[in-house]
């Protein structure tokens, strides 16, 4: 079904929003995920002014 999201650690994602352009969250920045918890991500900035940033803080 397309409600079922199947995510893996350390996979390499692509930004899609403007979530928080301050911190370098933006369209097209790229996260690789480091935790997946129940209702949120871990994830950090790789190959950006923001590299190594993690995201919640």
């Amino acid at each position: 079904p397309a409600h079922i999201l199947i995510l893996k650690v350390n996979v390499i994602v692509r930004g899609l929003r403007n979530l928080d352009s301050e911190n370098g969250l933006c369209i097209g920045i790229r996260l690789q995920k480091a935790q997946l918890l129940v209702s949120s991500i871990k994830a950090k900035i790789i190959g950006d002014a923001f590299k190594a940033t993690k995201y919640p803080h």
